[in-house]
């Protein structure tokens, strides 16, 4: 696909760029500011990757004039128009997409099997948030599980009445996730005169863990409202590791971090 869109004369540059920075085996995810570019985008990126019989399938967007433009072979096979024509989502490993109301929201399936260090582990493994939405939550049961291991309790052997309590605690906080909505696009957050972006960025660490978050301040004239990008949490290692050397590793995250943002969006902050 890279090599398709490179070799494309007479297209646009972002096309070229959408598909080597947005682009993952054979999905392809992309946020324009309206519709008319988003038009524009669906026409020229199916033109190119035809050249090289790549077919782009199972369309999915937020916006109904976006979808008009499609093809009508990939109106039949969008599963946008199923996901908006509802008030349903497109679920992907525990993350639920509404694009009705174009909103994350996250849903958690508790084991009704007796818990133990194997089923705790089973569920902290199937928890996909990418961009670290809830990474202090999911951060609880990586925590829970070190102790675990440090006791030296068995995968399947029972959990004694402290760590049960711990961990039944820590369910029913996840089944309140369910509840929990998160604005997709930050853009309308920022969509007002005199609105200026800048990105922030924090990392610290514990003896327990360590990690980063990164959040944009949109400052405009009347206020100057945050809103959560990313984080990236880890719990630390059993061995034990010097503060420092933790802050050092927690630094590794957030420059990490901004390098990622940066490139992804690099038009929407001032700095």
């Amino acid at each position: 696909m890279n090599k398709t869109a490179q070799t494309s004369d007479g297209y646009d540059r972002y096309i070229v760029d959408a598909v080597k920075n947005n682009s993952n085996v054979d999905d392809c995810l992309i946020s324009v500011p309206t519709c008319d570019p988003a038009k524009k985008f669906v026409k020229q990126i199916i033109e190119v990757l035809r050249r090289g019989d790549f077919s782009l399938k199972k369309w999915i967007t937020n916006s109904k004039k976006a979808r008009t433009s499609l093809p009508d072979v990939c109106k039949k096979e969008s599963l946008g128009e199923r996901s908006t024509s509802h008030d349903t989502a497109h679920q992907t490993l525990g993350v639920e997409c509404g694009f009705k109301r174009d909103v994350f929201k996250f849903y958690f399936d508790a084991p009704e099997r007796p818990l133990t260090s194997r089923e705790i582990l089973s569920v902290v493994s199937s928890l996909f948030d990418p961009l670290g939405l809830i990474a202090p939550v999911c951060l609880t049961a990586k925590l829970l599980l070190q102790k675990l291991c440090k006791s030296q309790i068995g995968l399947d052997q029972t959990l004694n009445k402290l760590y049960m309590s711990t961990l039944l605690k820590w369910v029913e906080f996840m089944r309140l996730i369910g509840h929990v909505t998160v604005t997709q696009g930050i853009k309308k957050r920022i969509d007002e005169p005199d609105a200026k972006v800048e990105l922030h960025l924090f990392s610290d660490a514990s003896e327990i863990d360590y990690g980063a978050v990164a959040h944009a301040r949109v400052s405009c004239l009347k206020r100057a409202p945050y809103c959560i990008l990313y984080s990236k949490s880890r719990a630390a290692p059993i061995k034990q590791v010097t503060i420092p050397r933790l802050e050092l590793a927690a630094s590794v995250f957030r420059c990490e971090t901004k390098r990622s943002l940066k490139k992804g969006s690099a038009q929407i902050f001032l700095r």
